[in-house]
């Protein structure tokens, strides 16, 4: 049986992990907006290897026994889901006209469940 002290250094690793794929989504998100403002040639230069940095942090999380889970931009939003919403007031609470507007930060999950919520701004559909 493992003492405290012999599995803190390795939940502080998995944290590190945590923290540098959020950071990892966020740079690419932010990356996918700047190739939009590029021609369609040359975003296409870039945009593979955003792609594949990313696929790279998806598989290290994977290989700690965790998952990225993103919710897709236009996907309705339900109350249930593993999500911190920050605009949430703006909005009356009928959250059938509500959808994902962006995905700020992604969900962790683990075997356990839901590691860390993501984060997502909402926008009211007609």
């Amino acid at each position: 049986m493992s003492t405290a002290s012999e599995t803190e250094p390795w939940h502080r690793a998995e944290e590190s992990l945590i923290e540098t794929t959020l950071e990892a989504f966020r740079l690419h998100r932010t990356f996918k907006q700047v190739l939009e403002k590029l021609e369609v040639k040359e975003a296409q230069r870039y945009s593979g290897r955003a792609e594949y940095v990313l696929s790279r942090i998806k598989r290290n999380l994977e290989d700690a026994g965790m998952s990225l889970h993103s919710v897709e931009e236009g996907e309705r939003y339900d109350p249930g889901m593993a999500v911190t919403v920050l605009n949430i007031e703006e909005f009356d609470l009928d959250a059938d006209r509500l959808v994902i507007d962006q995905m700020l930060e992604p969900i962790i999950l683990d075997p356990q469940g839901v590691r860390r919520v993501g984060t997502v701004l909402l926008r009211e559909v007609p």
